[in-house]
């Protein structure tokens, strides 16, 4: 019963890696295709996008924004 529960948490936990790591992916894709003012921008926000949290404030910060419009 227990053995059951644990790899059914594994299995719950790899299942949302794996999004997320596609997600950052598409951001990573997206900040590299995106024109923004000028490139130190650019710069930054690949930077931030090098640590794997990064992928979330992008999202919101310049993805979603710049999808309204």
């Amino acid at each position: 019963m227990v053995l059951t529960i644990l790899l059914a948490m594994w299995v719950v936990l790899l299942t949302l890696a794996v999004l997320y790591l596609f997600f950052w992916l598409d951001m990573l894709i997206n900040a590299l295709k995106h024109p923004f003012p000028n490139n130190k921008d650019k710069y930054i926000w690949l930077a931030i996008l090098a640590t794997i949290i990064g992928a979330i404030p992008y999202y919101y910060q310049v993805k979603k924004l710049s999808s309204r419009t």
